[in-house]
């Protein structure tokens, strides 16, 4: 796609503007070089929100959703939250977070810290008899398709 004269790829939207040139997992470099014009374009401020407004095709993604500017970081509020409440999952005494907090663990370097303040009132209210639980991770279906 082109904007402003300048050619970006999915890759370079996602990691270069909207995690503000943060690695992609798995990689040590940015999507966007220091000097590459691109960079204008990015996000002043990265927000780990943005992941669950992202969406790669597979079932295992956030929905798709459609943003306006000036709800930004309410609509990144309500994403979070929907994605994790319904991610979230007690099996016996171990606590499963979502992957996508495991897979950007850069991003996410404290999960359930990050997590907490959205998971669902049944798994808050397991957390209040259990304050230091064991953690798991969802598994991640990369099947393409919808949810």
């Amino acid at each position: 796609m082109e904007v402003g004269g300048l050619r970006f790829s999915l890759h370079a939207i996602e990691h270069g503007i909207l995690r503000c040139g943060r690695p992609a997992p798995w990689t040590f470099w940015s999507a966007l070089g220091s000097r590459d014009a691109r960079r204008a374009f990015a996000l002043r401020e990265f927000d780990p929100r943005v992941h669950f407004l992202l969406n790669c095709g597979a079932r295992s993604c956030p929905p798709i959703r459609a943003c306006r500017a000036e709800l930004w970081s309410h609509q990144l509020e309500i994403a979070a939250r929907s994605y994790i409440s319904s991610e979230a999952t007690l099996d016996g005494d171990l606590l499963r977070l979502p992957a996508l907090l495991r897979i950007y663990a850069r991003d996410f370097p404290d999960p359930l810290g990050f997590a907490r303040p959205y998971l669902s009132d049944d798994v808050q209210a397991w957390l209040t008899k259990n304050p230091s639980p064991k953690l798991g991770w969802g598994d991640y279906d990369w099947t393409l398709g919808t949810a």
